[in-house]
């Protein structure tokens, strides 16, 4: 009886060894294995949309996108690799856009908010489609192994300025994208050149000048400080397609 349980004894303590030592290998293979690496979560291929807006009158606009590590934080700066995925791809590198030559995890983060494509204004007269697109694919290097969510689309959609809800021409002038482009560079402008006058505007124009409503104190703020020296600007450096505005009433 006392051989039986020794036997017993020795074929459980044997068993208990070799799982031990089966959740040591799995441990190890665990903390071998790269962390994973995806875009932001809710569909296999996600969308990135860029449209330039009215106000805006630069001719790059840059894109970031959200990239997610389902693993540790480190302490080390880790690379993102991206390809560019042809069958999802119809605008052409260089022409129409400029990708980001390095991607890289902060330190100590899972999740960042990283630029990645830098897209160029298209011309008037360019007659493809309204709407390129660029297909990136998240791809395996030393720090991450690709997962779920891996690939994006990048799409800018080609718009034609057209002439703002707010615009008054009785104060402002016919319009026209130059033109428009003008008013808002000189009113941003005051944030440095005369900060007070920029915050009582600002109330009720905001970043992009744009309002439903303007006070006639407002107003005269407007006209004074950014219509006068636009038309005194453009009195000087006249621009095809942009009509002479009227005189201003207040100087």
């Amino acid at each position: 009886m006392n051989k039986m349980k020794l036997y017993v004894f020795w074929g459980a303590l044997i068993w208990m060894v070799g799982i031990n030592a089966s959740c040591d290998r799995d441990y190890l293979a665990y903390e071998q294995e790269k962390d994973r690496i995806y875009f932001m979560p809710g569909s296999d291929i996600g969308t990135t949309t860029t449209i330039f807006e009215d106000w805006e009158n630069g001719d790059t606009k840059q894109v970031a996108a959200n990239f997610y590590v389902m693993g540790f934080p480190s302490p080390e700066l880790r690379e993102i690799n991206l390809e560019i995925v042809d069958t999802l791809t119809d605008a052409v590198e260089g022409q129409d856009y400029i990708l980001e030559k390095e991607l890289v995890m902060p330190v100590n983060e899972v999740s960042a908010y990283i630029p990645v494509i830098t897209w160029k204004r298209r011309k008037e007269e360019d007659t493809r489609p309204n709407h390129l697109q660029v297909g990136l694919r998240l791809v395996e290097n030393n720090h991450y192994l690709p997962t779920m969510s891996d690939t994006r689309i990048f799409l800018y959609n080609k718009t034609v300025p057209q002439k703002p809800w707010y615009w008054k021409e009785v104060v402002l002038g016919p319009w026209s994208p130059g033109l428009m482009y003008k008013i808002i560079e000189q009113y941003r402008s005051l944030k440095t050149t005369n900060v007070d006058v920029y915050n009582s505007i600002h109330r009720f124009m905001g970043d992009n000048f744009q309002a439903d409503y303007w006070p006639l104190a407002v107003e005269y703020l407007v006209i004074k400080y950014v219509v006068t020296p636009v038309y005194y600007y453009y009195e000087e450096h006249p621009e095809p397609g942009v009509v002479v505005i009227p005189k201003p009433i207040y100087e």
